[in-house]
């Protein structure tokens, strides 16, 4: 996803934590001199801070593990955030679009989280068997689409 993404010509900030995918992502920084390579966990990373000014589009393969908490420190920067792609669990992506008073609705105050307000709680729990969807946001609308199974 990094590699298409710099290809465009775009400013892109690539944040990793895992010490393997940082390496490689920092080989791509000389074919893509306008990667810039965060190494650090997505959570203490100021976004505004990375976006000096600028509106910003998120794109990212959350882990299941830790998509709740990724969200919620997302939606703390949503007055800079233009949309948000992100590829996570199926069972979550289907709560985010739920419609209010769906069975399958557990997201209370997600549009407030995309207004700067609450934001959503994910489950927790082990990873096996879980199908992949496609996320995205633009202001206070979610909608999704599966792109793979696993």
């Amino acid at each position: 996803m990094t590699e298409h993404l710099a290809s465009t010509g775009a400013p892109v900030t690539a944040i990793e934590i895992d010490a393997p995918l940082v390496r490689r992502l920092q080989r791509l920084t000389q074919q893509f001199p306008n990667l810039h390579v965060v190494s650090s966990d997505v959570l203490k990373v100021d976004i505004a801070e990375i976006a000096a000014g600028r509106r910003v589009r998120i794109y990212g393969n959350l882990p299941y593990y830790i998509t709740s908490p990724i969200l919620h420190h997302l939606f703390a920067f949503t007055p800079i955030i233009d949309e948000i792609h992100i590829v996570i669990q199926l069972e979550v992506a289907e709560r985010l679009a739920a419609e209010p008073g769906g069975r399958t609705y557990v997201f209370e105050g997600c549009s407030d989280g995309l207004l700067g307000g609450s934001a959503p709680s994910v489950p927790s729990g082990p990873a096996s068997s879980l199908r992949d969807s496609n996320a995205r946001t633009s202001g206070s609308m979610f909608s999704s689409s599966t792109v793979r199974t696993a």
